[in-house]
């Protein structure tokens, strides 16, 4: 199940406590919370990257709560399985398994040739 209070978006600008994220909303760094002290140069330093962020927010103060930094990859291939979709991706080991009810396979196909 989705997390309601998470966002993935790039760093546009951070001012001090106040973060401004590509999808034009605002979070912010909760200085009573001693572990977000260092946040704002890795939200700095992604922005300068234009890497993307993955945030999780408490909703009632809009202060960042936990902080992950995605890897990015290509997708290299895509096959149908008995688990769903499975999920090939460059400079990866791990098994990736998509959901054929979310992505279609044909979709996700296309999706793997228009590198």
């Amino acid at each position: 199940m989705p997390n309601l209070n998470a966002v993935v978006s790039s760093v546009v600008r951070v001012e001090r406590d106040s973060i401004e994220l590509g999808n034009e909303r605002r979070v912010r760094l909760d200085p009573e919370r001693p572990e977000t002290r260092g946040l704002g140069p890795i939200l700095e330093g992604l922005s300068k990257l234009r890497k993307p962020v993955y945030l999780e927010i408490d909703p009632a103060t809009s202060a960042i709560t936990r902080l992950l930094i995605p890897y990015v990859t290509r997708v290299a291939d895509v096959r149908p399985s008995e688990d769903g979709l499975d999920v090939e991706l460059d400079n990866s080991h791990a098994r990736h398994v998509g959901d054929r009810a979310k992505v279609g396979a044909n979709r996700a196909r296309r999706f793997v040739g228009r590198r």
